[in-house]
């Protein structure tokens, strides 16, 4: 008895036939081959994921650090105290709600910009997002400062004049002051002024209120808070010269009081 070609399974169109006929060996063939593998596709769909992922993270800290700079600067420039300046610095982590360790991280991988060094070393003479190490703070800041970054040479007269990371030594403290009042430093030029009120022969600079005046109105005039404060404390004692002497002669803890 003879079969059908639709008995035997087979379609009455050879070309149909054909076809399910190669689609068969290749099924054959496949089966007996190993799979492919099509992950690198989607592999390399997650790289470029987290490639862009981690450069927007990026992003974000470069840009939160630029702002944190300028922040922090116009702190410095207003005549801030560390205890202001600091919660400055806190209250705007809180406000962008960023992980200080994030943060910190990121300047240490980065320390290419001196304002970018300045800030790092505030965070270790402050202790902010990390253990306190007032010599490393020092570190960062002679680095910056050698370049001419004004808050650098500022923050590292501080610490030559009470000795912060390094030995205390009043000369360098009045010459990184000088250089960082001619470059602007507001903070420097009010510590100008506290040096020449102030003065003590082979410490720094001898007294000399007329420069000290000098340097307290420029530094007013540049918007320290301070020193705006000061100047007429100042111009009152000039105007009582006779007692002048007698009243710096109570010593350093009278010129703090400028600070």
């Amino acid at each position: 008895m003879t079969r059908s070609p639709s008995s035997l399974g087979l379609s009455k169109n050879p070309r149909k036939s054909t076809k399910s006929s190669k689609s068969s060996k290749s099924s054959v063939t496949s089966s007996s081959s190993p799979p492919r593998c099509h992950s690198p596709k989607p592999l390399r769909s997650s790289t470029i994921s987290l490639h862009n992922m981690d450069r927007d993270l990026n992003d974000v800290l470069r840009n939160f650090v630029d702002e944190l700079c300028d922040i922090f600067v116009k702190a410095r420039q207003d005549g801030k105290n560390e205890a202001q300046t600091v919660d400055i610095i806190l209250d705007y982590f809180s406000s962008k709600n960023l992980d200080y360790t994030q943060v910190f991280d990121w300047l240490l991988n980065n320390t290419h910009k001196d304002k970018y060094k300045t800030i790092l070393g505030y965070f270790y003479d402050q202790g902010i997002a990390t253990n306190r190490n007032q010599r490393k703070a020092y570190c960062l800041y002679l680095s910056a400062a050698k370049k001419g970054y004004s808050i650098a040479e500022d923050l590292l007269g501080d610490c030559y004049y009470s000795g912060q990371g390094t030995t205390r030594d009043r000369d360098m403290a009045f010459e990184w002051y000088q250089k960082a009042a001619d470059n602007g430093s507001t903070g420097s030029q009010f510590s100008l002024g506290i040096c020449y009120a102030f003065g003590e022969e082979g410490k720094g600079t001898d007294e000399d209120l007329d420069k000290a005046i000098y340097w307290y109105q420029m530094s007013a005039k540049n918007g320290h808070e301070i020193a705006q404060r000061r100047v007429q404390s100042l111009l009152n004692l000039m105007s009582r010269k006779p007692h002048v002497e007698d009243t710096l002669s109570k010593g350093v803890d009278m010129g703090m009081c400028f600070i």
